[in-house]
């Protein structure tokens, strides 16, 4: 479920509605963006400020906090910068699995998160539209489009450089039942050609059928889209999963592509009880 990241333990051991006054039911979504410690997290559902402040001030088991204004927006702060205590883990009100405290701030409809005052400031100047933000990329507000009109409940966005360099970590130590896998694998002739950006998501057409997988990659130019698009079908056609070693065949039911100027878009309905046990784009992606 959408929820604050190292918080979701407390969704059966503590509470945060009596502490806070919101929890997972008050989410409508949920971002993440950065990698740890410095992620950045933002929940837009229904929020209320004074009702947040009102419970922190009633909970004589909280650990105390701190309160600090920025661009007139109020954040509580709990320990140092990144720094986690295992013997406060969970501690009420916001302590993670790993004794952060944190920082949070409670607007009207949202909640922005942080582990130190930077994170936490960014996402006030960019809630505030008075800082750098994702939706600033033209590529970022395309990819989010287009998810939106394939149905898409859950995304996955990255615009990490998709290069040998940047993949051979992943591949560079073949699994022993698959010993015919190794980063020359990555140089066939049918791997897809530099991309700029790539997006992951997860979708349901109806209840009686299977998550369906969604892709959207982004390209400098219409023509390496369309390249990319024959590559794909045959590396879906022809490879076989790193993870479960079977056919990518065995797993597709149907698969769909759609040349929107630059981006590539991919709808993927799985076989019935088909095993896609991760969405992150280097998880399941097939370069091999």
């Amino acid at each position: 479920m959408p929820w604050i990241s190292g918080l979701t333990d407390y969704v059966v051991s503590a509470s945060t509605f009596s502490t806070m006054g919101f929890d997972p039911r008050n989410v409508d979504i949920a971002a993440a963006g950065g990698k740890e410690p410095f992620v950045l997290e933002a929940l837009v559902g229904r929020y209320d400020p004074e009702i947040t402040r009102a419970k922190l001030a009633q909970c004589a088991d909280c650990m105390p906090h701190e309160e600090f204004l920025h661009r007139g927006y109020v954040y509580y702060s709990w320990g140092e910068d990144f720094k986690g205590k295992l013997q406060e883990r969970l501690s009420p009100p916001a302590y993670d699995f790993v004794g952060r405290g944190g920082r949070i701030s409670v607007q009207q409809g949202r909640v922005l998160r942080a582990v130190y005052a930077d994170g936490i400031h960014s996402l006030i100047d960019a809630a505030a539209e008075a800082g750098n933000s994702l939706w600033d990329s033209e590529d970022m507000r395309l990819v989010a489009q287009a998810m939106a009109d394939m149905g898409a409940y859950a995304v996955s966005y990255t615009e990490a450089d998709m290069s040998l360099a940047t993949l051979t970590p992943l591949y560079d130590r073949p699994r022993p039942d698959l010993p015919e896998y190794s980063v020359s694998r990555l140089t066939d002739p049918t791997a897809l050609l530099p991309f700029k950006a790539v997006a992951s998501g997860r979708g349901l057409t109806s209840l009686d059928r299977p998550t369906h997988v969604f892709m959207v990659i982004v390209h400098n130019s219409h023509e390496l889209a369309r390249a990319n698009a024959e590559r794909l079908a045959a590396r879906l056609e022809e490879g076989v999963t790193l993870e479960f070693g079977v056919p990518w065949t065995e797993l597709i039911q149907r698969i769909e592509m759609e040349i929107r100027g630059a981006l590539l878009l991919v709808r993927i309905e799985p076989v019935p009880g088909a095993r896609f046990s991760s969405f992150q784009t280097q998880d399941w992606y097939p370069f091999v």
